[in-house]
Parts: structure tokens; sequence; C-alpha cells
């Protein structure tokens, strides 16, 4: 992943721009309020586009895993409208109790 993201420029910025979008929800779930911020279909395009690019570069085991998951999940289209606590509990993750983790955030 290091070697595919160095190698692309462009790619690491955007994978950093879709991180940063997803912080917000990140920050609600570890924060137990996961349950008020619901995904988007613009986030999940943006997640698929960062998965499929780094497929297309990834070598063969590591494009297989993605392409499969991305089957499984039908093209991350499964995890649109979920709040992000019902994504977790989809990916095995508890949701932790209210105020329990704390998450730093940047705000520019």
């Amino acid at each position: 992943m290091a070697q595919i993201l160095i190698a692309d420029p462009l790619l690491t910025w955007d994978a950093f721009r879709t991180m940063e979008n997803l912080m917000p929800g990140l920050a609600a779930f570890t924060q137990g309020q996961g349950g008020a911020v619901i995904i988007d279909q613009a986030l999940m395009d943006q997640v698929l586009d960062i998965l499929q690019r780094v497929a297309a570069q990834a070598g063969s085991a590591l494009a297989g895993e993605i392409n499969q998951y991305l089957t499984n999940n039908n093209n991350l289209q499964d995890y649109v409208g979920l709040s992000f606590d019902e994504w977790a509990a989809s990916l095995g993750v508890e949701p932790p109790p209210a105020m329990q983790v704390f998450l730093p955030l940047v705000v520019r």
C-alpha cells in the first residue's frame, strides 16, 4: 500500500481527502453518536474510487481481496443509507459507549 501511495501522489491526496470526509462520522461513532450520522452516496463513491484505484495498481493478492470485498458489498452500495453505527455493526465492530473514546480532530 505504501509503495502505491508513494508512486501515485494524486491517489494519496484523494485518499487523504476521503479520510477527511469520513472523520465526522468516525468521530461521532467513537463518541457513541454514530447513529446520528448517515453514510451518503457521495461518500461511498469516494471510497469506491480509492479502493478501485488501489486495486488497479496492487499485486494480485491485494487486488483480489479488494475486488472480493467490493463484490460482497455491491460496490459499497450496501452501506449507503446506513448510520455509522449500523455500518460498524455490519463489519462486526461494536459501537463504544458514549464518550469513552477520544479522537482529536483538526478544524481548519
